[in-house]
């Protein structure tokens, strides 16, 4: 999202936010199917790895609360990104699963998100 010609953040984006219904709806503990399993050991793995750190925002509509999680600077500054907070952008669970699965092109990384349903290896829609 940085390097777009019509970037819709300066100076650029370092980091993705969910709110925390979303992330107990992708990956509760209530949540048994395999997209969830694979949702939890990437974003556990990642900050435990220091590939991702963990803020909670209170950007946007009032009282809207969201749990961003920021690339580690070092990173930052390989990509040539920026190297502070507040730069990110808000992506749907069903996205994120879909990257984790699979390369996703860059036209859907819209603010909108994607709205297709995933189909797993194991057959299991989501």
């Amino acid at each position: 999202m940085t390097y777009r010609p019509n970037a819709p953040i300066a100076p650029g984006v370092n980091g993705f936010g969910l709110t925390l219904q979303e992330i107990e709806q992708a990956a509760g503990p209530n949540v048994l199917s395999r997209e969830a399993q694979v949702f939890r050991e990437v974003l556990t793995n990642a900050v435990a790895g220091n590939v991702l750190s963990v803020r909670v925002t209170k950007q946007g509509q009032a009282g809207a609360e969201k749990i961003v999680f920021y690339l580690n600077r070092i990173l930052c500054v390989r990509f040539r990104l920026p190297l502070n907070y507040g730069g990110w952008q808000h992506l749907p669970a069903e996205l994120l699963l879909r990257m984790m699965k699979e390369p996703v092109p860059l036209k859907e990384m819209t603010r909108r998100g994607s709205s297709t349903q995933l189909q797993w290896d194991d057959g299991v829609e989501s």
